[in-house]
């Protein structure tokens, strides 16, 4: 799991966080099953990997962003982990139809796109 949360953009600060632990127990039980801490490690085009709060701050539209690091901060992690977090959690419990409700508006787009 842990190189997924990194490729997701978690630091290890937000790993250690995640499961409960320091840092530096984090590090040492990496290093002892040989497991990189680098988000770099895990960039599939090799350039460095971004920085995911950044990335979000930079696309969430009026103060989404904002909002977003009140609750992540009463949950005591990162805006960019708590996004993470919830996208787990829409994929694996197949959340989607209920996250992206349109009120049938995608249907009434392709309805459209077809006439055209």
């Amino acid at each position: 799991m842990i190189p997924v949360w990194l490729r997701g953009g978690a630091s290890k600060e937000d790993v250690a966080e995640a499961l409960g632990t320091s840092v530096g127990s984090l590090e040492a039980v990496c290093s002892n099953r040989s497991i990189s801490l680098s988000r770099k490690a895990y960039n599939d085009t090799g350039a460095p990997a971004p920085d995911l709060n950044a990335a979000l701050r930079k696309q969430l539209q009026g103060d989404a962003w904002a909002k977003l690091c009140v609750v992540a901060r009463s949950r005591r992690m990162s805006g960019g982990r708590l996004v993470v977090l919830m996208l787990e959690y829409i994929v694996n419990d197949d959340l989607f139809e209920a996250v992206l409700d349109d009120n049938g508006t995608a249907d009434q787009d392709k309805s459209l796109e077809e006439q055209l």
